[in-house]
């Protein structure tokens, strides 16, 4: 006899989807090719390639939406997160209806346009990754299809690299960038996404080492093989970028997915867990040794340029305090920037097309209201994670999502991470897929019987 919900209405949904149908599937390809996309073309960042990544993340939504089909009562519980980012966009875009005042200084106005496109796209993923948060098994696939894409991108990158070094899509790098950038132009992003795909691996692996009540299939060993591979060539890839932060971000969220595998084998009770995490830990370490020189080489050079962030974060904190309620326009960072320079601050960081901080750099151009509403709205995703976590049973496969979550806002503390838009669709996606999977977590837990 079925097991009853107790007349919930995630008992249908529950019982029609305990496993991913068909539709389900090209709903998390979608998703997941759509990231990749944008990272395959230079990370979107150009003008033409933005508009058209936020185009095809507003219209594939829909499409998301209509295949996974999430339950009501899960896209209601997700409003509060998107009615913010929401009404983060109206707050921006206030002052181009002269609502705001004449005194809202306006140096770039031309580009709002683009930047709301570009808004409209970041709110669409995060629609995408509810909608596939919100199905049964949809997580993991998701994480399955974005490690194996992974792994090909991070393939794909080594042999562009090897085939033409200076040169990106035959684009020649600039003299003053020749670090390794996978598909992109700057070594810091290209090593946070790396970063961020060795995470997601690196929590799938633990799950695949989990314990089996039966014995594993030449499938589940040769799939284990594949993370694993993908794991170690995404730590050496972000390691060869020559990113020290990135690095050392990703360092400790390894030791956690070590951690976290160690804790699992000890508690079944029937296996050392010794052996597989002094295994593991001596490959990760034989990675960096092996493909670590370039980053290693940069440590000299460390406490130069924390000097150079520390004047320049506080420099660009003290420009958004001069139009503190709407900022200076979406997009008119670069412009206001420019403007602001003086004989001090010039020689220093004249040629910063970033601040260099993500929170700053969204009040310079929004002002700090719009940073409050997207930073509660971060808050609320993580609230109702912290939630299920505390309800529900412990989920490797999430963990390692609000892990990669977390080391991109991290990189975007102190570089351009989310200046890139294949980047912040990727942060918006995993923003939405935590949401969903947590709220379909605590329905579960609070419709079941006592």
């Amino acid at each position: 006899m079925a097991r009853q919900f107790g007349g919930s209405p995630l008992y249908d949904y529950e019982i029609r989807r305990r496993r991913l149908p068909l539709a389900g599937s090209a709903a998390v390809l979608i998703a997941v090719a759509l990231l990749y996309a944008q990272m395959l073309a230079l990370g979107g960042d150009s003008a033409a390639l933005a508009a058209c990544a936020a185009a095809a993340a507003a219209v594939l939504a829909p499409v998301v939406l209509l295949l996974m089909r999430p339950a009501e009562s899960i896209l209601v519980r997700a409003l509060p997160c998107v009615g913010l980012l929401l009404l983060a966009m109206l707050w921006a875009a206030l002052p181009a209806t002269g609502l705001a005042g004449s005194a809202v200084p306006r140096p770039a106005p031309d580009l709002l346009p683009l930047e709301l496109a570009k808004f409209v796209g970041f709110v669409a993923c995060v629609v995408i990754g509810v909608a596939i948060g919100s199905g049964v098994g949809a997580t993991r696939r998701f994480c399955d299809l974005f490690v194996v894409f992974g792994l090909a991108y991070v393939l794909l990158s080594l042999w562009m690299l090897q085939e033409n070094p200076g040169a990106v899509w035959g684009i020649a790098r600039a003299d003053w960038r020749p670090r390794f950038s996978g598909t992109m132009f700057n070594a810091n992003v290209a090593a946070c996404v790396f970063a961020v795909i060795a995470i997601v691996a690196w929590g799938r692996l633990r799950v695949l080492l989990k314990p089996r009540s039966r014995a594993r299939t030449t499938l589940h060993i040769s799939y284990t093989v594949v993370v694993a591979f993908a794991a170690a060539m995404a730590t050496a890839a972000c390691a060869m970028t020559g990113s020290r932060f990135v690095l050392v971000v990703l360092m400790a969220a390894t030791l956690i997915s070590l951690a976290g595998a160690a804790r699992d084998l000890l508690r079944s009770h029937n296996r050392n867990p010794l052996i597989p995490m002094l295994a593991l830990g001596v490959a990760v370490v034989a990675l960096l040794l092996i493909f670590g020189e370039p980053v290693f080489t940069r440590f000299r050079t460390a406490s130069t340029d924390l000097d150079l962030r520390m004047f320049a974060i506080p420099h660009f904190a003290g420009l958004a305090t001069t139009s503190p309620w709407f900022g200076y326009g979406l997009g008119a960072f670069e412009a206001a920037h420019l403007a602001s320079l003086d004989p001090q601050s010039a020689p220093v960081v004249w040629s910063f097309g970033a601040a260099h901080n993500a929170l700053v750099e969204a009040a310079i151009e929004g002002g700090w209201p719009y940073v409050a509403l997207i930073s509660l709205a971060v808050a609320y995703v993580l609230w109702r994670v912290a939630r299920a976590a505390r309800r529900g049973p412990g989920d490797a496969i999430t963990t390692s999502f609000v892990t990669a979550l977390a080391a991109i806002l991290l990189c975007a503390m102190i570089d351009i991470a989310l200046s890139f838009p294949a980047v912040a669709a990727m942060s918006a996606t995993m923003l939405g897929l935590v949401l969903g999977r947590a709220e379909r977590t605590l329905l579960t837990v609070r419709d079941q019987p006592a």
